[in-house]
């Protein structure tokens, strides 16, 4: 299956996938009640009303300045940083050690999700050494129960920021990324665009490129009534030298009881071997992280 972005999000595959299994099953699909349309005469609505400044307040102060743009270190310095073709890394977490994050996460009190967009903000921390550690994440932004349902492009990313510090406790780090988290689930309705706009940040495609450095992204392929493959249905990853937007665009996908990081990268500014070592490195730090007995530290990583 392929389809442009600009029609169809992560959620609204799963929608499809759904619905794609219910008339397999003989079942009768209902009238949609609404349609996209609807969404977005509704989001023109909310950028206009009082309801919106709150979450208007929460994004300007998440991006106060300075904000510092992830510095990567270069491994082609004489190549030309303009081009933006891109490779794709993958890597699969065993089962073994997945099932030891979910323990782990499950006894910290926070979501898979965020047991993930930890350990990736502790990667970019060591591997350049900032502490004011920046990048986007996709949000389904999805809040109303009416447009659950419904095929379209409703995804938007939103910024992601933590303060990752050496002298910082593992145990402390993921009760922040947790509070940062749900706050980000509780503001998506404020569009990336109007904050850009708002913030004198450049256009989209420059400001992912210059401003986050990073892309991170955590997919459940879990639909209810099961798991795609248990209807012969497979994820297929299109390993293309395609453009990339970012220098570094870390995907994460579940798949039943399996784990699998794509890591894509700018062939102009990273050799496969580093793509190698940042994946050893997360595999080494989410070990370490599974094994605290509530006294390690990021600086012990």
């Amino acid at each position: 299956i392929h389809s442009d972005h600009s029609i169809l999000d992560g959620t609204g595959l799963g929608v499809f996938f759904k619905e794609y299994i219910m008339l397999n099953e003989g079942a009768e699909l209902p009238l949609p009640a609404i349609q996209y349309r609807d969404f977005a005469l509704w989001q023109q609505k909310l950028i206009k009303s009082d309801y919106i400044k709150p979450q208007r307040e929460f994004w300007h102060n998440l991006m106060k300045l300075p904000v510092s743009p992830l510095k990567f270190p270069i491994d082609i310095p004489e190549a030309d940083l303009s081009l933006k073709t891109s490779r794709t890394f993958e890597f699969k977490v065993n089962t073994g050690h997945f099932e030891d994050i979910q323990r782990y996460a499950a006894n910290s009190g926070i979501t898979l999700q965020m047991y993930f967009t930890s350990l990736v903000g502790i990667l970019m921390h060591k591997y350049t050494g900032q502490e004011d550690i920046l990048f986007v994440y996709p949000m389904a932004c999805r809040k109303l129960p009416e447009f659950a349902e419904v095929i379209g492009l409703f995804c938007e990313t939103f910024p992601m920021r933590f303060d990752v510090k050496p002298e910082k406790s593992i145990r402390d780090y993921l009760g922040e990324v947790k509070k940062i988290s749900v706050a980000v689930i509780n503001n998506q309705d404020f569009p990336f665009d109007v904050l850009r706009e708002e913030l004198g940040l450049s256009e989209r495609e420059i400001a992912y490129d210059s401003l986050f450095g990073l892309g991170f992204s955590y997919l459940d392929t879990e639909i209810a009534g099961g798991n795609l493959e248990d209807f012969g249905i497979s994820h297929y990853p299109l390993k293309l030298e395609a453009d990339l937007r970012f220098p570094l665009l870390i995907q994460i996908m579940q798949q039943k009881d399996n784990v699998t990081f794509l890591i894509d990268y700018r062939t102009s500014m990273f050799k496969p071997e580093t793509i190698q070592r940042l994946s050893e490195m997360i595999i080494g730090y989410s070990n370490k992280i599974v094994a605290d007995d509530g006294r390690l530290m990021i600086g012990d990583l």
